[in-house]
């Protein structure tokens, strides 16, 4: 295995950034020790860690871990495993029809509030990777619809779908997302951490594996062609949340926003 990927990576301003880097580095180190990993930030609207981190001393001196600003994306070094990680800018755009869209791979700000073809829109105008992000709920009824017209207007150079550790264990794969595979189109899967505070151990558990990729490129380059590319072959790697789990950490982040509110 050659590159392993987070498709859908928070890291909010209140996360611990030790425990962060921790959970990435140390996420299936078993299986793939040396494997360098690509986390492909999703970032809300207020929020801008990727920026943060540029500038941030915390990790240099004697911390275990490196941070290197690289320009296009930050590049991560562990001094006690050797092991390099790979951070690329993107946003999470919620559109008008509540559904989540990725724009993975560029530093771009985008509106919450258009509609979900305007966000895919715009995140091909920048060059960003569009990702439609499946999540509990978000596709069924009209919301459905929305993702089936996604696929009839966007082909799978253009669009990629999202799975997240957010689908239980045991809940099988969506049929949209099914289809879509059929189609050629491509799915990332990504940890997708909730914005409450302990949920940055979530980095890294469900990662796509690029099986016969290698980074002889940038990271950037590698995530920027990953749809133009029909021969790459991805998999998911990792594991998700148990039914039991999902309804906690969804019971918690409910929680966490009304008390923000309140």
């Amino acid at each position: 295995m050659d590159v392993l990927v987070d498709g859908h990576a928070h890291i909010y301003p209140f996360f611990n950034l030790q425990i962060a880097l921790d959970a990435v580095f140390n996420a299936l180190r078993d299986k793939f020790p040396t494997t360098p990993r690509i986390v492909c930030l999703a970032e809300r609207h207020d929020c801008n860690v990727f920026d943060q981190l540029k500038k941030t001393q915390e990790f240099s001196g004697e911390s275990e871990y490196k941070v290197e600003d690289c320009g296009a994306y930050l590049r991560v070094a562990s001094r006690k495993s050797y092991s390099i990680c790979y951070f690329l800018p993107g946003r999470q755009i919620v559109t008008a029809e509540k559904i989540e869209i990725l724009a993975l791979n560029s530093t771009a700000k985008f509106q919450d509030g258009v509609t979900a073809v305007d966000a895919v829109y715009g995140a091909l105008d920048v060059g960003a990777l569009p990702v439609v992000a499946w999540s509990p709920g978000k596709w069924f009824f009209q919301r459905r619809g929305v993702v089936e017209r996604l696929l009839e207007k966007f082909g799978p150079k253009e669009i990629a779908l999202g799975d997240t550790s957010l689908r239980p264990i045991g809940w099988p794969t969506p049929v949209l997302i099914r289809e879509a595979i059929n189609a050629c189109y491509k799915v990332l899967s990504g940890s997708d951490p909730l914005p409450f505070a302990g949920e940055e151990i979530r980095l890294g558990s469900y990662m796509t594996a690029i099986g016969n990729g290698k980074l002889e490129g940038t990271p950037d380059d590698t995530i920027g062609q990953l749809l133009l590319d029909k021969n790459v072959i991805l998999h998911s790697v990792g594991s998700r949340s148990s039914l039991f789990d999902v309804g906690k950490r969804i019971s918690r982040n409910f929680l966490a926003s009304r008390s923000v509110i309140t």
